[in-house]
């Protein structure tokens, strides 16, 4: 066969159709190699994005959660303040009633404040929470500093339903705080960092309940 003067086999021409098949192919493989990677990243994508979401959990749920597994804890007693210059550590629940712990910027475990919060009839002399520690020759069990326990603790009336406390649970600073009979419970506040010079009164006066959401974002 002759195309303008270049002569041409059949064989010539099947090679050079061969030939563009595989240009093809090296075109187009690399194209749907990449979509199905993309498609594996996306699903993968979407799986961790469920995950995560399911990680987080809803609040409400994990405060429902916590609430049964602390069924000995009046509900009414779930309430907390806001402490100026604290984050919130944890909260507890159980027949001493319900605390928050709370620590301040470069506290140690046992370091920080706590809320407790107890049916109003309690006497606030009788156990005032504070933090495990390992200080003046005190030595416990070293895996339980930074627990709450509780020591009785000195008491001087600041006014009608509310007192000063002092408790010197081990050797070293004491625990300083604040009990207050309000809105139907008793509120008790301590604290080992009493170089904050906390206003006890004006922390009690945040006091407020908490509800699901409010009480799942601190688990």
């Amino acid at each position: 066969m002759h195309l303008h003067g270049v002569r041409v086999t059949m064989r010539g021409l099947d090679d050079q159709a061969d030939r563009r098949a595989a240009d093809m192919r090296k075109k187009t493989t690399p194209f749907a190699t990449r979509g199905s990677r993309f498609a594996a990243l996306t699903a993968t994508g979407l799986a961790a994005l469920v995950l995560n979401a399911c990680a987080g959990g809803d609040p409400s749920a994990s405060a429902a959660d916590w609430r049964r597994s602390h069924d000995d804890v009046d509900r009414a007693l779930m309430r907390t303040v806001n402490w100026p210059g604290t984050r919130v550590s944890r909260v507890e629940g159980d027949a001493h009633g319900f605390r928050t712990v709370l620590k301040f910027p470069g506290d140690d475990s046992d370091m920080g404040a706590i809320a407790l919060v107890e049916p109003a009839g309690t006497n606030p002399c009788a156990a005032v929470p504070y933090l495990v520690a390992d200080t003046g020759g005190y030595q416990p069990d070293p895996s339980t500093y930074g627990a709450t326990d509780f020591a009785s603790a000195s008491c001087t009336p600041v006014g009608t339903g509310a007192w000063q406390l002092v408790s010197y649970p081990h050797q070293g600073d004491p625990w300083t705080g604040y009990a207050e009979r309000r809105d139907g419970v008793m509120l008790i506040l301590t604290t080992y960092d009493d170089w904050t010079d906390p206003d006890f009164k004006a922390i009690a006066a945040t006091m407020h309940a908490l509800d699901d959401r409010q009480l799942g974002s601190l688990l």
